[in-house]
This record gives structure tokens, sequence and C-alpha cells, in this order.
């Protein structure tokens, strides 16, 4: 209570395991509780499904690490590097087998995946690049995380959204 500067009304709620119902804490409630406690806001807002998708990230980000870090010039220092990292890392464009024959909704789930990861590895890596500061070793890092993250998760609508195209 003294580290948040809430009143035990406020925090009981959130406290008790008995009635998960009961909790619904605002935004800057959440806030003050990360800071209290001393994480970041994201980890009081992660379900435990983001919690599994972000430990089988890291699980990989080595070989993400290691792609970025090979894949870096003056050239490619944008978020654009964390795709450039998923097709060396060879997980990105997700093909059929050769040879092998897929019904049109097959490759449209194929095709809808692919866009899905290449914009959500685009977003993650921008949003990381201003935690770098500059720092280029740092940018790198979090993008090849980026990188890694976005190819463990799972789209969340897999129907190609065709308002999006040309965009």
């Amino acid at each position: 209570m003294r580290r948040t500067g809430m009143s035990r009304t406020t925090l009981r709620p959130l406290l008790d395991a008995t009635d998960p119902g009961q909790r619904n804490p605002d935004l800057k409630t959440l806030h003050k509780l990360a800071q209290a406690i001393g994480v970041p806001l994201a980890f009081l807002l992660m379900t435990p499904e983001d919690w599994r998708v972000l430990t089988k990230a890291i699980g990989a980000f080595t070989d993400h690490q290691a792609a970025a870090h090979g894949l870096v010039t003056d050239a490619l220092g944008s978020p654009a590097l964390a795709e450039a990292v998923l097709k060396r890392c060879k997980v990105h464009p997700e093909r059929p087998p050769l040879g092998a024959a897929y019904a049109p909704q097959e490759i449209a789930r194929l095709d809808a995946r692919n866009e899905w990861r290449r914009r959500c590895s685009l977003v993650m890596a921008a949003l990381a690049q201003p935690a770098a500061r500059g720092d280029r070793k740092s940018f790198v890092d979090m993008t090849a995380l980026a990188a890694a993250l976005a190819n463990e998760m799972t789209p969340y609508n897999p129907v190609p959204d065709n308002s999006l195209q040309g965009q």
C-alpha cells in the first residue's frame, strides 16, 4: 500500500485468488503496481499463453540473433531487418512442400499467415527500435527477438484481409 499509494480496498480484490472476476484494474492502477514491484507494465498484461509464446521465442532467439548479426549492414538498419531475419532463418515465407497438391484455401491460409508474420515482425521491430536508443547491437538483438516472437505467434485472424492490401 505504501509503495503504490493505493488504498487497501483497491488492492484487496487484486490479491484475492478465490474470485478472479473481482479483478478489473484500470491501466493507471496496473502501472502503479508494476512500478511498485519493479517490473515492466507489459508483464502484468501478459496472459499465460503470451508467456508460453515468449518462452518459445527466447528458446529460438540465438538462431535469430546470429542471422540478425550476419545481416547487419549500413543499408539494413530498419524494422525491415526482422523480416530479413525470418527469411535467413528459413521460417518465412512458409511454403508448401515441393510437389504437394494443396487446396486453394490451404494456399490462402499460408499466404495469410505469411503476411501476418511479416507485418507482426515489422511492427514489433519498430516498437523495439526506440528501446535500443541508438545502440546498434541492442537494436539488432531486439529485432532478432521480435522476429523470433513473430515466428512463434499464431495469427488471430488467419483469413486474408483484402482491405489491407497495398498498404
